[in-house]
């Protein structure tokens, strides 16, 4: 964090005292400044345009939630809304306030179920801070909808990975974030399946095992769709055991937080028709013609690391999330809660 304000403010000083010292020196006969106006006024325009993408990319852009809409084909029988939201990392930078505007912000879409990919906490520099407090926001959306959710490696302690080495282990806590999300009244998904249908105008879990024809209350149900949620691959190890209880006719989506996840799906079992990730941050800074700037280790590649993309035929949805590793910095990526819509 001390080094990004070292150079996001150490930028915008020498931007403004070049700036000064160019456009005095082209008001001065005789200097190469004055000489050369055009290129006087080019070097002054884009510092200047640097100068606002700092302060963008530091003080405007990491507090701006966006609303991203997807519309994704899948094979269900009614249309179905998910809000997907990842990477919060609640605690060093971003804490009750934010999420208090995350939930605003999720109502105000009013989906049919919601997501939530992992890295739930920053547990970043080795505090030892029971950040989870943070988290307590999120109990205004339990009874409104089916929320769901997976752990990430920042759960973990885990920040990142070079090659097959990982690094910065900060203390595990995923067992107080699985404490609060339980008071809460948020059920993890780890290695473990969920299964949908419509109770009115709502989704309803499907008691599991279950089998066909599905009789629930005395009347015949269709299953909408399940979700298989897995732990993560760096902090735990993806176990497919659960799929076992899965119809494989019903449709599936596979949550987990990397989208590497799918590199380890049991080759004997039906692929999954949607996969839902975080994780990557978008690069959390964008640069045009070159693309994300961070790396967020993924093997998939760069080309997985926001938005649609497919993979062997099968989607790959990957969110930019909503909170930020190191310091709140991002550019051409604002935060965003994806309202995947699944269409017939």
């Amino acid at each position: 964090m001390l080094i990004i304000n070292i150079v996001i403010f150490g930028y915008i000083f020498v931007a403004f005292l070049l700036i000064y010292f160019f456009n005095r020196r082209r008001k001065k006969v005789g200097t190469f400044f004055h000489r050369k106006p055009v290129l006087t006024w080019i070097a002054i325009i884009i510092l200047g345009i640097g100068i606002l993408c700092a302060v963008d990319a530091r003080f405007i852009e990491p507090y701006s939630i966006r609303i991203k809409h997807q519309a994704i084909p899948f094979p269900t029988s009614q249309p179905i809304k998910v809000g997907l939201i990842s990477d919060m990392q609640v605690g060093m930078h971003k804490r009750s306030e934010w999420m208090e505007k995350v939930v605003v912000k999720t109502n105000e879409v009013q989906p049919d179920i919601i997501l939530i990919a992992g890295d739930l906490i920053s547990n970043e520099y080795g505090t030892n801070e029971d950040e989870s407090v943070y988290l307590e926001p999120l109990k205004e959306l339990v009874g409104q909808y089916s929320v769901y959710y997976v752990l990430g490696n920042h759960d973990y302690g885990i920040g990142y990975r070079s090659g097959k080495k990982y690094g910065i282990r900060n203390p595990d806590k995923h067992d107080l974030v699985m404490a609060r999300m339980e008071k809460i009244g948020i059920p993890l998904l780890r290695n473990d399946l969920a299964c949908f249908t419509t109770k009115g105008d709502a989704l309803a879990p499907v008691p599991l095992p279950y089998s066909e024809p599905l009789v629930l209350n005395g009347l015949s149900k269709k299953i909408h769709f399940c979700i298989f949620g897995t732990d993560d691959i760096w902090g735990s190890t993806a176990d497919y055991e659960r799929l076992a209880l899965w119809n494989q006719k019903d449709p599936m989506i596979l949550l987990s937080h990397n989208p590497d996840a799918i590199l380890s799906w049991p080759k004997e079992i039906k692929r999954p028709d949607l996969i839902l990730a975080g994780h990557t941050h978008g690069g959390q800074v964008y640069f045009p013609f070159y693309g994300p700037l961070g790396n967020a280790g993924v093997d998939l590649g760069r080309n997985y690391y926001r938005g649609l993309n497919y993979w062997n035929g099968i989607p790959i949805f990957v969110t930019v999330g909503i909170g930020e590793s190191l310091g709140p910095l991002r550019f051409l990526t604002p935060p965003e809660i994806a309202v995947i819509e699944l269409t017939p």
